[in-house]
């Protein structure tokens, strides 16, 4: 969970401490979720 923590702190800092992250967070949360669930195919 503290490299959870370490993203959204850092995205915060980047995105300015007055802006609302929650929907750019989620989306990667969302992305990285979608990634971890698909196969690769080796040859």
């Amino acid at each position: 969970m503290g490299m959870t923590d370490d993203f959204e702190t850092s995205l915060q800092v980047l995105r300015g401490f007055e802006t609302d992250i929650t929907v750019e967070v989620n989306e990667i949360k969302s992305h990285l979720r979608s990634i971890k669930t698909k196969t690769t195919v080796s040859k």
